[in-house]
């Protein structure tokens, strides 16, 4: 599982399929990438989150969400084994 002490957690609240309320904990660092980080857009066409700051946050146990962009108006949900494999490459780096 992805996840680093003193990070900031957070909860959302859910609506599954049988509509009934669930709440999901979602876990936020501030991150810096340094190099890159490929996704997967819509059109299956691949891209990479531009170098600079973002936010990481774990969103299920396999998936994490890399929010990006001046004022955070980008997204990308990437699976936690890509997230891991660029942090131990050095490009993505978690702050604090």
């Amino acid at each position: 599982m992805f996840g680093i002490p003193g990070s900031g957690l957070s909860q959302k609240v859910r609506v599954n399929a049988r509509k009934q309320f669930t709440i999901m904990t979602v876990t936020t660092h501030s991150a810096r990438i340094t190099g890159p980080l490929t996704y997967a857009k819509a059109d299956s066409a691949k891209a990479n989150i531009p170098i600079g700051a973002c936010l990481v946050e774990q969103i299920s146990g396999g998936l994490v969400n890399i929010v990006y962009g001046a004022t955070g108006q980008s997204s990308a949900a990437l699976p936690v084994e890509d997230v891991e494999a660029a942090a131990k490459q050095g490009h993505l780096v978690l702050l604090g």
